[in-house]
């Protein structure tokens, strides 16, 4: 979104709104008929809008060549944190906890809030029973007094819920109490206690199984994920759960490592639980291990009941081996006036396409410059109420779609190349997307992310009212116009749409972020990953989303599903030398995904990542997701140093695909940006192939000072930085035993009077 800073943004929705009265009479979801429903458990689809858009014929501005700006004056392009006072108080609390940190939360950031959680988190009922779980809320910035309510999913004759007292001062306790009629349906249930105080919700989940009174007591016990790769010097995680049956009591756990296991220790904590409950596997290995494949067993005891689960380890040896290689590697498009350059790219059979707040370039294999401009050029829109450009390269239809957000009509610029090979903004179909309703009902669609299917485009976008009040996060779809033949062949007015709104997590909770994984095969499936808003808290896991084409040609998205992962938490800012600036590393949304093939797993998997608290105060966490069947946690790692600031990165695996064959995939390249107090933002990258380890850090393009302009004038503010870089797979396959992946990311010129922007952009392929 367009502003010099966030207030600015609510002062001017009346301006906006007032200015754009042509805007009124846009399709809005009671036009269009019911367009989604959040999403938690089961499959939703929803009436779509008969269109969600139409094709901008016209005059094309100009292009502008930078560094000239095409704006009035500085602007800033700024991500919206899903909630600013707990943002803000994390992001303290993270600063303070970095090695070297001085800063801690202030009064002027806290607000009034609690959390809310369960103990015990599962139950286990016969039928006839009932069972308890103490209910603890915890104050916040003084929070006053917690209503609490009960829901039970899925509905049941015979199963009920009740907390008492009904509201507590938070801080307080209350009792949960789920009874089971003695002919209650046996099963699995959630019940959800939700806390309220002021416009402040918080709830937390009881798993319940209710069973027939005449089972006799017993468990059962999984780990997730059942397979882990672990470095020399370095440990995994794995989550054991169990489930109660019958009213099992407590499970101790044993773990054993297989022969000869050799420098591999594995422990679980809590060493017991309830049954019904979890405890963090941890399996280390020391420096000397000796690489291979081991199985570690965690068997479960209660009573005469005995249980076991097993996870594959495989350790890999600590050396990386040199890493990634560098290719063709150039300087990118660049753009005064402005801050930061978001930058993002997608790599087709011959060209590069780098987007950035404001422009695009065209680029060969060779690095050459084909054609450049700014966005009003490649969209027909205003370039100044444009900002998030998104560009992918689809292998099945053989083009290049882009979209752009559009912050004056709270909509979508969206276009596709009308050839494999564009050299210009002239060979895009473009599009104005304001079908969905946003502007009419005053819902800002901010940080939207772009995929397609085979019969989809995806849209994953965070919803803010009046441009600052936190909605939900939504994914918008609507059908894939066919590729034509050139400009002429541009249908006038784009296809049926619909909106799935206010994603949820498994536990209820809302989905920040949904990120849609770009397909490096051609795919009728769609994946939407998403995470937790941690505020100043943290989590464990993802969220993952499916969405293929019903019976009627609409969208259907599927029920969500949790992926175990290490916990997660807000990264603190990063320090750069010379300067007392920091620079912003974002909350922990995910900010880029790719889906592909990947052989080794024999199925299509996600590669996603994000910046999280650890290293020197933020490191990138990065992710291998098995979607197939219950989606599971396949690998991950971190690009982390204990003296090194990492954050912005972008991860893509090399997987090459015409569109017709496809080659590779089970290695990945990640790039992102690294500072220091004694080293200037400079970009980085690392790779792994296959299950060998991660490899070092390598070099891409230092800076050549810090970065300090008119977004963070004064010591101690935070400048902005890119809220995401590019990654693409190289769609055509070289030679060599590894595909190739191609990035985008940021970097300075030598620091001038504080004020000026000096950020500029830097392109790159990379092997594995």
């Amino acid at each position: 979104m367009i502003r010099v800073r966030r207030i600015v943004a609510s002062v001017l929705m009346a301006g906006i709104l007032a200015a754009t009265p042509g805007m009124a009479g846009a399709a809005s979801p009671a036009a269009g008929g019911r367009v989604g429903s959040s999403v938690g458990t089961g499959t939703a689809t929803g009436a779509t809008i008969a269109s969600v858009g139409t094709i901008i014929t016209g005059p094309i501005p100009a292009p502008r060549t930078p560094p000239a700006s095409p704006l009035a004056g500085a602007q800033s392009h700024s991500w919206m944190a899903l909630d600013g006072a707990a943002y803000a108080e994390a992001k303290a609390a993270a600063n303070a906890a970095a090695p070297g940190g001085t800063s801690s939360p202030s009064a002027s950031t806290r607000r009034k809030d609690f959390t809310i959680s369960a103990s015990p988190s599962s139950l286990s009922i016969l039928q006839g029973g009932s069972a308890t779980s103490a209910i603890t809320t915890t104050a916040v910035g003084g929070a006053g007094t917690v209503n609490l309510s009960v829901t039970i999913s899925p509905s049941a004759a015979g199963v009920t819920a009740s907390v008492s007292p009904a509201s507590v001062i938070a801080g307080g306790s209350a009792t949960l109490t789920v009874a089971a009629s003695s002919g209650a349906t046996v099963g699995s249930y959630t019940v959800t206690v939700k806390g309220q105080e002021g416009p402040v919700v918080h709830s937390t989940a009881v798993a319940v199984t209710v069973s027939p009174a005449t089972v006799a007591p017993d468990f059962s016990i999984s780990a997730a994920p059942a397979s882990l790769t672990v470095v020399q010097g370095a440990s995994g995680t794995s989550q054991v759960m169990t489930t109660a049956i019958g009213g099992a009591g407590i499970v101790n756990l044993a773990v054993s490592v297989s022969s000869p296991g050799l420098g591999v220790g594995a422990s679980a904590a809590p060493p017991s639980v309830a049954a019904g409950g979890g405890a963090t596997l941890t399996v280390t290995a020391d420096a000397g291990a000796t690489p291979g494949d081991y199985t570690v067993t965690v068997k479960g005891t209660e009573g005469s009941n005995i249980h076991t689960t097993q996870v594959a380890v495989t350790v890999t040896a600590a050396s990386g081996g040199s890493g990634p290689v560098l290719g063709s590697s150039w300087q990118g498009e660049a753009q005064g006036g402005l801050a930061p350059p978001d930058p993002t790219g997608a790599m087709g059979p011959n060209s590069y396409l780098e987007l950035i707040n404001l422009r695009y370039g065209i680029y060969r294999r060779d690095k050459s410059l084909v054609g450049e401009g700014d966005l009003g050029a490649l969209t027909g829109l205003p370039v100044s109420e444009l900002s998030d450009p998104q560009v992918v390269w689809d292998p099945g239809a053989q083009r290049f779609y882009y979209l752009v957000l559009d912050t004056a009509q709270y909509a979508y610029a969206f276009g596709y190349s009308t050839t494999a090979d564009p050299t210009s903004a002239g060979d895009f179909c473009r599009y104005i997307v304001n079908g969905f309703g946003y502007l009419s009902a005053h819902k800002f669609p901010d940080y939207p992310k772009l995929a397609v299917t085979q019969d989809f485009v995806l849209v994953g976008t965070n919803v803010f009212l009046l441009a600052s009040i936190y909605q939900g996060s939504d994914l918008d779809w609507f059908q894939k116009p066919a590729a034509s033949p050139g400009t002429a062949g541009c249908p006038p007015s784009l296809g049926a749409g619909g909106i799935f709104s206010s994603l949820t997590n498994a536990n209820g909770s809302k989905t920040s972020t949904p990120v849609p994984a770009v397909n490096a095969d051609p795919s009728a499936t769609g994946f939407v990953v998403g995470s937790a808003n941690v505020g100043t808290g943290s989590a464990n896991y993802l969220s993952v989303f499916k969405v293929t084409k019903g019976g009627t040609g609409s969208a259907v998205l599927s029920t969500v599903t949790s992926v175990p992962v290490a916990s997660y938490s807000t990264p603190a800012d990063a320090v750069q030398k010379d300067v007392a600036v920091t620079l912003d590393t974002m909350d922990t949304r995910l900010t880029h995904a790719v889906a592909a093939v990947d052989p080794r797993l024999h199925t299509t998997a996600i590669w996603t990542a994000h910046t999280v608290f650890g290293g020197a105060g933020a490191e990138v966490r990065w992710y291998e997701i098995a979607p197939g069947g219950t989606p599971n946690l396949a690998q991950s790692g971190a690009a982390t140093d204990p003296s090194l600031f990492v954050w912005n990165g972008a991860i893509a695996p090399d997987r090459a695909n015409n569109g017709t064959t496809g080659t590779f995939g089970s290695d990945m390249v990640m790039g992102f940006n690294t500072s220091s107090s004694v080293t200037y933002p400079a970009l980085q990258m690392v790779s792994k192939r296959g299950t060998a380890a991660q490899s070092g850090f390598v070099s891409v393009w230092p800076s050549l000072g810090p970065n300090q302009d008119f977004t963070c004038a004064s010591a101690g503010d935070v400048c902005r930085w890119g809220d995401y870089a590019g990654a693409s797979a190289d769609p055509l396959p070289p030679s060599g035993s590894a595909g190739q992946v191609w990035l985008s990311g940021e970097w300075n010129l030598p620091r001038t009077d504080g004020s000026a922007t000096v950020w500029q952009t830097w392109n790159w392929a990379a092997v594995p």
